[in-house]
């Protein structure tokens, strides 16, 4: 189920709703006040990878660790 982020124009709360199907993404209601007036927003979205290394640095395996960005990066790519 896709989560739609949506403005109300009674309260201006932005709020991000968990939306069952396609023809309920526009029948949602304002969790604050309860107005039905909501303008769905352009949101992004991030696709993450599993990884067999250890947690740490996203940028870890990659040569584009920022300098200082966190102490799991190898030391070749710290500045």
């Amino acid at each position: 189920m896709p989560i739609y982020t949506y403005e109300c124009a009674a309260c201006n709360a932005e709020n991000d709703i968990l939306v069952a199907s396609v023809a309920a993404r526009d029948q949602q209601q304002c969790p604050g006040c309860g107005s039905a007036r909501l303008r769905r927003q352009l949101t992004t979205f991030a696709v993450g990878k599993a990884s067999a290394a250890a947690p740490g640095c996203a940028l870890q395996n990659s040569g584009r660790c920022p300098p200082g960005a966190c102490a799991s990066c190898p030391s070749q790519h710290m500045a």
